[in-house]
């Protein structure tokens, strides 16, 4: 499923002059983020829908959504024609995601003992890193290729691929320890709102978690391939850098994220995190060369290995 969404996501910003149009009075430079914008918004949206869907359907049928609302996603991205139809196709691409996302992390959830839980974490981070930079390389292999439409419908067939697995082999689930949970009395989705975004720990996610995850992440995602091109650097050869950050997550993650969480523990992980994040950041910004980018590119990864298990605990 990562593959099917990184095939996809790695052409997006490459694909600015195939719909650079204006929007209204909007000036070119936002134009030119907005499809990735919407994608991260319904992302989120899907992901603040999703506890409630889980609690009354469950993560199997919300996962299924997902796979169904991203699937559409993807062939109403290969078959736009103009800004604002590609703008909808990837809020549906997005709100595919964060339901299939959120529906993983719900699956792991399930299980009561923590170092099985713990463990379900890093092998899924693992396999999602792993899918993100297969897919880069096939995306940029494609695009160079066959051209940018065509890797939305190579996206949508491993997508389809993934969830023919879901039906034939992924039918029992295994747990160690199912997680009891309680009876809870039901609120309605205002108090659950207020209830939510009043809680002073909910801000701090917000502010010190998820922006700067979200600002890195969008280097990778929307500026760094755009950088590369205008140097030289070809889709095939974007995905490839992509591998490189992948490997740093795989192979330095699990290492550094039990140094770190043993020594300083999880919120001080995170702290040192965000700002290796705007280190990575500062020196793309700073050297302003493909050296400084990739550099970034390499810290990030090391950043994500530990970071994200924090984030988690």
């Amino acid at each position: 499923v990562f593959s099917a969404l990184s095939t996809s996501g790695v052409v997006v910003p490459l694909m600015r002059e195939t719909f650079c149009q204006p929007v209204g009075k909007l000036s070119k430079e936002l134009v030119l983020g907005l499809p990735i914008s919407f994608e991260m918004l319904f992302f989120a949206l899907a992901s603040i829908a999703s506890g409630r869907i889980v609690s009354r359907k469950g993560w199997r049928f919300m996962m299924r959504v997902g796979l169904v609302t991203a699937g559409t996603g993807l062939l109403m991205s290969g078959f736009s024609s103009g800004m604002i139809s590609f703008l909808a196709a990837r809020s549906v691409t997005g709100l595919g995601a964060g339901f299939f996302f959120m529906s993983m992390r719900s699956l792991i959830h399930l299980e009561k003992q923590g170092e099985v839980r713990s463990a379900g974490f890093a092998h899924f981070y693992s396999a999602m890193v792993v899918g993100l930079a297969i897919g880069a390389v096939v995306g940029g292999f494609a695009a160079d290729t066959f051209g940018y439409s065509s890797v939305f419908f190579i996206a949508f067939a491993i997508l389809v691929i993934a969830a023919v697995c879901d039906f034939v082999w992924f039918r029992e689930l295994l747990l160690m320890e199912p997680a009891a949970y309680g009876k809870h009395d039901r609120m309605s989705l205002r108090q659950n709102a207020v209830l939510f975004f009043s809680d002073p720990r909910v801000i701090g996610f917000f502010l010190l978690i998820l922006v700067p995850t979200y600002v890195a992440s969008t280097f990778l995602t929307y500026y760094f391939p755009i950088f590369a091109e205008s140097n030289g650097v070809g889709s095939a050869d974007v995905g490839r850098l992509f591998i490189l950050n992948g490997i740093f997550v795989i192979y330095l993650g699990p290492v550094l994220s039990g140094f770190f969480g043993k020594r300083l523990g999880a919120g001080r992980t995170m702290i040192i995190g965000s700002a290796m994040w705007a280190a990575a950041l500062a020196i793309a910004a700073i050297e302003g060369n493909m050296y400084g980018a990739v550099a970034a590119l390499v810290l990030m990864g090391i950043t994500e290995g530990f970071c994200v298990n924090a984030q988690n605990d």
